[in-house]
C-alpha cells in the first residue's frame, strides 16, 4: 500500500537516493504516456508555507483548467527554499527523462534520441517555476483537478476550516493560501 506522509515544504528535498520513478506507460491510441515517481516510496504530498496568489482562483485558458498561480516572493525565506526545492524535482525529472529518452518516446526514432541532448530534452518539458521577469516574481501554478462532468473535486477550505467551492469570490487576488499539494505522474506527449 503506497504511504501518504505529508511533508511541509520547507522539509521537501528531492535527491537522487529519494526519488524512484515506475516504468512509464503509454495510452494504446493516445499516444501520451505517464511516468509515476515517488517520494520516500510515496506520492509527493506537500503541505506549503503561507503563499501568495496574485490574481487568485482563475478559470484558466477556455474557462476549461481552473488553476491558482502562486508567487515566490525571493524576500520571503520560505518561498526562497520551496522554489529551489522544486526546481531540484524538475531537474532531477529532465535528467531521468534524458536517460530513458528513447524509452520515454521523446524523440521520432532511435537516431534522433540517441545523439539528443539533454537541453532537447528539457525543451520538451513545462518547468514548474515561471521564472520572474522585472518586477514581477517567478511563479507557480497549481491545477484543480475535476471529475468527468466537469466539477472541481479538489477539498478547499477557508481559514475556519469550513469547506468551500473555489471561485474568484472565495479565493480572491492577493490572497494567502496554504495548500495540500500532491504530485505523482509527469505526462508525456509522445512523438
Amino acid at each position: 500500500m503506497e504511504e501518504h506522509l505529508i511533508c511541509k515544504s520547507d522539509d521537501f528535498n528531492p535527491t537522487e537516493d529519494n526519488l524512484d520513478f515506475k516504468p512509464v506507460g503509454f495510452g494504446s491510441d493516445s499516444g501520451f504516456g505517464t511516468a509515476s515517481f515517488m517520494y520516500h516510496k510515496g506520492s509527493i504530498n506537500i503541505r506549503t508555507h503561507e503563499m501568495i496568489t496574485p490574481f487568485g482562483y482563475s478559470e484558466g485558458f477556455n474557462q476549461k483548467d481552473p488553476n491558482l498561480q502562486l508567487n515566490f516572493h525571493l524576500d520571503r525565506p520560505k518561498d526562497v527554499k520551496f522554489m529551489n526545492s522544486l526546481q531540484r524535482l524538475e531537474e532531477l525529472i529532465v535528467q531521468y527523462a534524458y536517460k530513458r529518452r528513447q524509452e520515454w518516446r521523446l524523440f521520432g526514432n532511435r537516431r534522433e534520441s540517441d545523439g539528443a541532448t539533454i537541453e532537447q530534452v528539457r525543451a520538451k518539458f513545462n518547468k514548474i517555476i515561471r521564472p520572474g521577469k522585472g518586477d514581477y516574481p517567478s511563479t507557480f501554478t497549481i491545477k484543480f483537478m475535476k471529475d468527468n462532468s466537469g466539477l472541481i473535486t479538489t477539498p478547499c477550505h477557508d481559514q475556519t476550516g469550513q469547506f468551500i467551492i473555489p471561485s474568484p469570490t472565495t479565493i480572491p487576488r492577493r490572497s494567502k493560501c496554504i495548500l495540500d499539494l500532491q504530485a505523482k505522474t509527469v505526462w508525456i506527449d509522445s512523438v
